[in-house]
């Protein structure tokens, strides 16, 4: 049998760990295209941004390909329409301006760390208001252990794991017959 292999490196550097965008509506209707540029709204927006190198292979194709590698991972995602319109609550007034939520579930492969999280009020194509915060992400419960035990007792984590593989590959082969 004949073996193809097409190996080749490709760097992309200066792009964000997770990029989650969700709207209230598409984004052309929120925003003129150059304040999305400038404000980094949306994967166009990335691209100037977004640094890569490889050798014979074109920057839109590396870029194209490395978007759907962090979309089938899940830690670049878009949702237009997403954010919903909140039920006002007792003792709400009704002043000031409506209120919007989202559900947004982060992938479990998320690399432990700091991510900025900004808030873009639009009205009529202007931007009324931005607010930025910092949401963390950690280890906990027993991933936060099993992450322990790999780094500081990196043999034993190795034999446990070969253990736990063959006891799991015999269960299998067991139920198969």
């Amino acid at each position: 049998f004949f073996l193809w292999m097409n190996v080749g490196e490709v760097t992309v550097g200066n792009a964000p760990r997770a990029y989650m965008l969700f709207t209230s509506k598409e984004l052309p209707e929120l925003a003129p295209r150059d304040a999305l540029q400038w404000l980094g709204l949306g994967l166009d927006a990335l691209r100037p941004r977004i640094e890569t190198e490889a050798a014979g292979i074109d920057r839109e194709t590396v870029l194209l390909e490395f978007f759907k590698y962090a979309e089938k991972r899940g830690l670049y995602r878009r949702s237009y329409g997403s954010l919903q319109r909140a039920a006002r609550t007792a003792g709400d007034d009704g002043a000031g301006r409506e209120r919007y939520s989202a559900r947004i579930e982060l992938p479990a492969g998320i690399p432990v760390g700091a991510y900025d999280v900004d808030l873009y009020v639009f009205e009529d194509g202007s931007l009324l208001e931005r607010a930025s915060d910092t949401v963390t992400v950690a280890k906990t419960g027993f991933p936060l252990l099993v992450s322990r035990f790999a780094r500081e007792h990196p043999g034993e984590y190795g034999l446990l794991a070969i253990i736990v593989a063959v006891i799991a590959g015999s269960h299998n082969t067991r139920s198969a017959s």
